[in-house]
């Protein structure tokens, strides 16, 4: 600190005094220095100091301190602080916080690199800022404050959303309930395909269930044992769990049923796809009416099958289960099942019938969707989002300027309230998780 003008003036008179005790005049020392500030230095600058420059300490840098940097305060290092390391705070350590640990401020708990600051959950990995939205978990994944938002569509051109929704398949499962299903663990087996089948497309078709027969012997029971429903597996499951086989084996009697409408109402909706599974392990025993003595043929079962196809437009899948299948009667009705299969599906233990149920309940999955457009739209300004990315329109799905089977097209192009995935798209849906359909931009075309 630079003293005060009286006690600087008594520390000088003090100075003087003593340099003539030691033989020393003011005169003499004032004469040695050959600058202009009037003081008793041997140097060259204006200011009372022995160095040369112009502050008034004793250093050689040009503040006020006493210390030999370039700043004010009285430390060695060149910020404006009162510590001793390079940077501007208060502390002791090399970063820019205020504590006095070597970190950079940066906590992250969850090792995602992002900070708590920005990490909207930072107990959890899967979330934070870089992420993409997951549009089905009610999780803000990506930390912009909204959960399981829809993906911006154009706006530009006044793009706007109007409804879509898949149109329903009903799958019937008409299954052999006869004594030998008993036999070597089959029908603990047919349960457990059955049961992971249902539940793997519990959110995909709308499942029935019916069996044959119904009690001892050939009898068949009215109504269905459960019709067509949506998200029906649960009640499918509780079904199976609680049944034994029991009887004959009535084939041609348990699908003749489906020729009245009032048997299974929903199921026989010509409104819907509709397609009938037989899991049998045997051949018909019962006929062709109740008290006949002899089986049906095959040719008997080809006719019903096809029956059911022209009246009722149900398709039929057959499947053997076990060596005691009768291949003749289930590839009859394979044949005039509307399927384009040609022969039945076999299958000898659990895991095989599965295969088989799923590849089925994969195969009629449908790719068909009802729209609903506003009066007010253009025809010509429809486009279909699958995730936020936007679809080709490929006519009748053949269009040459377009990749092969991708896109979508109209059911009926002059009747304009169903649309249809080509193949390849629709391959696709099960693992898209939205489906957008849109008016106001001009479709997207190859």
């Amino acid at each position: 600190m630079k003293p005060t003008g009286a006690l600087y003036l008594f520390g000088l008179a003090g100075i003087i005094a003593g340099l003539g005790a030691i033989g020393c005049s003011p005169d003499s020392i004032q004469n040695e220095s050959t600058d202009s500030d009037g003081s008793a230095d041997t140097d060259t600058d204006t200011d009372t100091d022995a160095d040369s420059d112009t502050d008034a300490d004793s250093d050689s840098d040009s503040d006020s301190d006493s210390d030999a940097d370039s700043d004010s305060d009285a430390d060695s290092d060149s910020d404006a602080d009162s510590d001793s390391d390079a940077d501007s705070d208060s502390d002791t350590d090399s970063d820019t916080d205020t504590d006095t640990d070597t970190d950079t401020g940066c906590v992250d708990n969850d090792n995602d690199n992002w900070c708590e600051d920005f990490d909207c959950d930072d107990d959890n990995p899967d979330v934070n800022p870089g992420e993409d939205e997951d549009l089905n978990n009610d999780i803000d994944d990506d930390c912009d404050g909204l959960t399981d938002e829809i993906p911006d569509t154009d706006t530009e051109c006044g793009e706007q959303e109007f409804d879509i929704s898949h149109v329903p398949v009903r799958l019937m499962i008409l299954q052999d309930l006869s004594y030998s299903m008993d036999f070597g663990d089959k029908w603990s087996q047919a349960v457990g395909a059955i049961t992971n089948m249902v539940t793997d497309f519990d959110d995909q078709l709308e499942f029935g269930f019916d069996q044959f027969p119904n009690a001892n012997g050939c009898y068949i029971g009215d109504p269905v044992v459960s019709d067509t429903l949506p998200g029906n597996a649960a009640n499918i499951i509780s079904i199976l769990n609680a049944t034994d086989p029991i009887g004959l084996t009535p084939l041609y009697l348990g699908m003749e049923n489906f020729l009245e409408d009032s048997y299974a109402p929903l199921f026989v909706d010509e409104a819907v796809d509709s397609y009938l599974v037989i899991v049998s392990d045997g051949s018909d025993l019962c006929g062709t009416f109740d008290g006949s003595d002899e089986g049906a043929t095959a040719d008997e079962l080809g006719t019903l099958t096809a029956d059911l196809l022209s009246t009722q437009q149900i398709k039929t899948f057959a499947i053997g289960f076990g060596s005691g299948a009768s291949s003749d009667q289930l590839n009859a009705i394979v044949l005039a099942g509307g399927t384009g299969l040609t022969e039945y599906i076999d299958a000898q233990d659990q895991a095989s019938l599965e295969a088989a149920l799923n590849d089925i309940g994969g195969s009629v999955l449908s790719c068909d969707f009802d729209v609903v457009i506003p009066d007010d739209a253009d025809e010509d300004e429809v486009n279909i989002y699958l995730d936020g990315n936007v679809l080709i329109y490929n006519q009748d799905c053949a269009n040459p300027a377009a990749p092969p089977d991708v896109g979508w097209t109209w059911v009926d192009v002059n009747n304009k309230n169903k649309i249809r995935f080509c193949d390849e798209s629709c391959d696709q849906l099960p693992t898209v998780q939205l489906i957008q359909a849109t008016f106001g931009c001009p479709t997207e075309v190859p």
